[in-house]
């Protein structure tokens, strides 16, 4: 007998969708949380911080480079969003890096100002603290 929890139930749809799903950043938040998955759905002031930062970013499951080797001819951006999610005040933004060295990290914005990257781990930390 299986249980369908709100959890696995946003799993499968997000997954059905070939989108990241909360599992895949490690968050099992729990409350009001709106999860982001595409690009351009981040809010513009968000977007363009990330454009500021990162240069381009791929959305959730587009190409992008995940080596330290740039191919001039056929450049793709460095990094991919994974997902977002906003809880009140507090949008986490994941997204995947590449280079020699790659994984996958967070961007935390308070409303739409920049606060801090973080190890993708902390921004699950950051939604259940805007939560409260």
């Amino acid at each position: 007998m299986h249980i369908l929890t709100p959890s696995l139930v946003l799993t499968a749809v997000l997954s059905f969708a070939g989108v990241a799903s909360a599992a895949d950043v490690g968050c099992r938040p729990h409350g009001a949380v709106t999860w982001i998955t595409h690009f351009r759905d981040l809010p513009p002031p968000i977007a363009q911080n990330l454009f500021d930062r990162l240069h381009e970013m791929a959305d959730v499951g587009g190409p992008f480079n995940e080596t330290d080797v740039i191919d001039v001819n056929h450049p793709l951006p460095q990094h991919r969003l994974v997902v977002a999610a906003r809880a009140g005040r507090t949008t986490v933004v994941w997204y995947e890096y590449g280079g020699f060295v790659s994984g996958t990290n967070a961007a935390v914005y308070d409303e739409t100002r920049f606060v801090e990257d973080v190890q993708a781990y902390r921004g699950c930390a950051a939604l259940d603290r805007a939560k409260r």
